[in-house]
């Protein structure tokens, strides 16, 4: 029996919860509304013909295949007008060698994207020396230095200037939140309401703390983490529904090691906000002390970046200048990059040549994704280079087609179909083209009757 069109409740209360925007005429979109604004935008810079069209609304109504969250609620809004790419992608990835690459994070996070970010010595070690001296004050009034915007640009400035008075002018300043809405008023854009101003003053006090604790010293590791830690308290409690955050770290860095060991009772609360993982290639590398996150705290991950750079599906060689990693680690990044996906649900699929069909549409759908102008321009730059997407597959254990021949037919089939695309729109051949991510509230919004 075809279950394609049947919604248990589950799906029903997802969908209505997380991805059915309000109309001009304050009703809710129905799923036909939400598929049709989505294909608007995704159709918006290049002509696709009708019948291709036509297919994609196909399977998203049938739910047999859809972009990731992302695109479900930005894809044709006036934000990816205004924003272009960097709305419908989910995850990006910074280095933390450049101040400015902290505001990139906060921006990417207050805009409802996951960030990793890597704290590695590497990069943390060509940072300047934190400056002396530097005071920077809150006071409520229109007299201050520096009037903060009601705008997430104008949260972003405010860090920004801090990071300039401690790292390069040594000047401090006085801000004013005066001009930021009260809490509980309403957000356009994103939607949702205000927090008003105290979490961004609560931000601003603890970097200028940890800050000041570093003067005329070199940032730490732990100290970077740290950094992006804040914001990301910062951003949750500023009403964006989530604060998606992995930070890399040395293998050999005891103190990083020791960043959640919370039994100790003097771990700052900010540090879970985020995942920590070490950058490691040989486990024989591992500071012992890694071994001991399995005992308290939280446990960390590893992140092999010699083979993300060397091997691609089942082996596949490559040369991948990826660094780091989204919060979930199912794809490689390079810095400023973001990683574009979309999702097939097995379970709903009835044949090989139906997995074949949906796989393509939505290949297709996500290289269109990285045509948009991306907002900042390292992130543009990257994307235009690598074209990187992830189509990806969920309810595996529950469809036969889950199975090793299927797959690699599959992916040879969408490597064909990326050289013909990509010659046809005139840009490079993606880099990567598939993933299998966890899911979260998609795979909730798939699920069907039976299922």
């Amino acid at each position: 029996m075809d279950k394609s069109h049947e919604w248990d409740t589950l799906a029903k209360i997802v969908y209505r919860r997380t991805y059915a925007r309000k109309q001009p005429n304050g009703t809710l979109e129905t799923w036909p509304d939400t598929v049709d604004r989505v294909i608007r935008g995704n159709t918006r810079l290049v002509k696709v013909d009708a019948e291709e069209q036509a297919q994609l609304r196909e399977i998203m109504l049938t739910r047999k295949g859809i972009p990731a969250g992302r695109g479900l609620w930005q894809s044709g809004t006036e934000t990816q007008q205004k924003l272009g790419g960097v709305s419908q992608n989910n995850c990006f990835f910074w280095t933390s060698e450049n101040q400015n690459h902290f505001v990139y994070a906060q921006d990417y996070l207050m805009l409802g994207g996951g960030v990793g970010l890597s704290s590695e010595h590497q990069f943390v070690s060509k940072l300047p020396k934190v400056l002396p001296n530097v005071k920077i004050s809150h006071q409520n009034d229109f007299a201050a230095d520096f009037i903060v915007p009601d705008t997430r640009e104008g949260w972003n400035l405010l860090l920004r200037l801090v990071l300039k008075s401690y790292l390069q002018t040594g000047k401090g300043f006085t801000y004013s939140t005066k001009a930021v809405r009260a809490a509980g008023e309403p957000i356009g854009g994103f939607g949702g309401t205000s927090s008003g101003p105290g979490p961004l003053i609560k931000l601003i006090d603890q970097l200028c703390a940890l800050l000041n604790s570093r003067a005329k010293k070199h940032l730490r590791p732990i100290d970077a983490a740290d950094i992006i830690c804040m914001i990301g308290q910062m951003v949750v409690a500023g009403n964006v529904r989530r604060s998606a955050i992995i930070i890399l770290g040395d293998c050999w860095d005891k103190e990083f090691l020791s960043a959640k060991q919370w039994q100790s009772g003097n771990i700052p609360n900010y540090r879970a906000f985020a995942n920590y993982s070490v950058v490691c290639s040989d486990v024989d590398d591992l500071h012992p002390a890694f071994w001991k996150t399995f005992e308290y705290g939280e446990p960390f991950g590893i992140i092999n970046r010699k083979a993300i750079q060397k091997f691609g599906r089942m082996g596949e060689k490559l040369n991948d200048t990826a660094i780091g990693v989204n919060p979930c680690a199912e794809i490689p990044l390079e810095n400023g990059e973001p990683c574009c996906l979309v999702e097939i649900p097995l379970m709903n699929l009835t044949s090989e040549d139906e997995f074949i069909h949906v796989a393509r549409l939505l290949y297709r759908y996500a290289k269109r994704v990285t045509l948009e102008t991306y907002h900042n321009e390292i992130t543009d730059a990257i994307v235009k280079k690598n074209h990187r997407i992830g189509v990806g597959i969920t309810g595996c254990l529950a469809s036969p087609l889950f199975n090793e021949s299927t797959l690699a037919r599959v992916y040879a089939i969408l490597r064909a179909e990326d050289k013909k695309y990509s010659e046809e729109l005139g840009v490079p051949q993606s880099i990567r083209l598939t993933t299998i991510k966890p899911s979260g509230t998609v795979s909730k919004l798939l699920s069907q009757n039976g299922y």
